[in-house]
């Protein structure tokens, strides 16, 4: 916690928001004095019951809350607890049930890409590096979440990028920087915006048979779908899915689950062995972290309200505390993960669940969203919809991705439909969104073999899937007039 002696947590009270219950009490900030509990000499469990035993009138009332002061469990019940047991269990058969799988292949992890670190640890723990060589390179590409590509780095393997097909969104795995010449051992095919092509999927299956490369599927956009052969097989090695936020489901907004395909046991048995170990061998969400994924979205309400400036400084003294958790923490920004990778908590998967009860209606949805926007929106000409996308069977896509003439018509057009209230989003209008500190650590040369990336970026706007029809409707009325302005 880096709490001194001398610091003690200060209690405080909010009515009126409607967020809590009058006789509820929460914690605001970090505090010295004098005689003070030691936060140094007490474990967690110990000191935070002690302190939520403390008077009434010690708190100071009408302040802004953080986070709730509760007692936590005895840290040595967690996974003894059998409803605790029963929730990940019940999480692995849902999500088996849902993609036809067998439950035993599914291994919870508390955010998808330390799951991918773990993956690609294995991969790098098996690669043989010949020396005076590169280290060995996992194939990729640009059009993507720095979170993306961090798992790869911090496993000691090396990025080689991939432009993207702009009719998919997907990497053109041929057009691999270095992919004849470079030591590849890996491969990892994005599933961009959840949009699944048939064409890309197939070939990039060829590709990493022909090298005998791990072939990585990122599901993040689209949880419990996964790209399959014409006998409906899943195609990849493994398959990333993930319960993040700005996810398909977002009931806990913390969350992933990777699938590991039986097949590879037959194809590469060390390799194998080695996923699964590394996938089971994980440490267990420290209690810190649990917490913070509780109180996330009260803490996000919060925020909301705050002047930026309070909001953001808030924000790095919870981070400090392990206490709030970012989307992207600013050491993915720099090639890096913050911490090991831990296992989902039950907590989590008992959210998951849940979620994962709405997921057909919720994909039905999305798919309703997505046929309207392909009739209202193809063959225009001051917009273009990536043409496989366009044609396709409509797919419950995260969202659905239109270009615009340029970046200046992009801003002016995502401006005017949040004015309208319309959730559009501008992923990834930079080169590993939301852009990192620096291209250097991902090993990023020249952008001019990217065209097609950097095109993407300057010109792609995402419209909303999670809305009505007659919403679909009113945003396709809005982007045509907004667009021909």
């Amino acid at each position: 916690m880096g709490a001194g002696r001398n610091e003690v947590f200060v209690f405080c009270q909010l009515r009126g928001w409607g967020l809590i219950g009058e006789d509820r009490h929460w914690v605001i900030f970090l505090g010295g004095r004098d005689g003070s509990i030691s936060l140094t000499q007490k474990r967690f469990p110990q000191w935070l019951t002690a302190l939520g035993a403390l008077r009434k009138d010690a708190y100071e009332p009408n302040k802004l809350i953080l986070f709730q002061c509760i007692t936590p469990p005895d840290e040595d019940s967690i996974l003894a607890n059998p409803q605790n047991t029963t929730a990940l269990v019940n999480l692995r058969q849902k999500m088996a049930q849902a993609t036809g799988t067998c439950a035993e292949d599914w291994f919870p992890v508390y955010k998808a890409r330390y799951g991918m670190h773990a993956v690609f640890s294995a991969l790098a723990s098996l690669a043989s590096t010949v020396e005076g060589q590169r280290q060995p390179g996992v194939l990729t590409q640009l059009y993507t979440c720095c979170t993306a590509v961090d798992p790869i780095l911090t496993a000691g393997l090396r990025g080689v990028y991939a432009d993207v097909n702009p009719d998919s969104l997907t990497a053109q795995v041929q057009t691999g920087g270095e992919t004849e010449q470079s030591q590849l051992v890996g491969l990892v095919m994005q599933n961009t915006f959840g949009f699944i092509s048939d064409a890309d999927t197939l070939a990039a299956r060829d590709f990493a048979t022909a090298r005998k490369l791990l072939y990585v599927e990122d599901s993040a956009h689209c949880v419990g779908r996964m790209a399959r052969d014409s006998q409906g097989e899943p195609l990849a090695d493994v398959s990333v899915h993930s319960f993040g936020v700005e996810k398909i489901l977002t009931a806990t907004r913390f969350g992933g689950l990777i699938w590991v395909n039986p097949r590879l046991e037959t194809t590469d048995s060390p390799l194998y062995a080695a996923i699964k170990s590394a996938l089971e061998n994980v440490g267990r969400l420290p209690w810190l972290q649990d917490l913070s994924t509780r109180l996330y979205l009260n803490q996000i309400r919060v925020f909301s309200r705050l002047p930026q400036a309070l909001a953001s400084a808030l924000k790095r003294v919870l981070r400090r505390m392990r206490l709030f958790e970012p989307a992207i923490a600013p050491a993915e920004r720099r090639g890096a993960l913050e911490y090991p990778n831990y296992s989902m908590s039950p907590y989590i998967a008992k959210k998951a669940c849940e979620a994962l009860d709405g997921l057909e209606s919720n994909q039905e949805q999305r798919r309703q969203a997505v046929a309207i926007y392909q009739d209202r929106l193809s063959g225009r000409d001051y917009l273009q919809i990536p043409a496989q996308i366009a044609c396709a069977a409509p797919q419950p896509l995260l969202i659905f991705p239109i270009l615009l003439r340029d970046t200046q018509a992009v801003n002016e057009v995502h401006a005017k439909l949040r004015e309208s209230h319309v959730y559009s989003r501008r992923w990834y209008n930079s080169i590993l969104f939301p852009g990192v500190d620096s291209l250097e650590p991902y090993g990023v040369g020249s952008l001019e073999s990217y065209l097609h990336t950097v095109s993407l970026t300057k010109r792609s706007l995402g419209l909303p899937t999670d809305v009505s029809k007659d919403k679909a409707e009113q945003i396709c009325e809005l982007v045509q007039k907004l667009a021909t302005a």
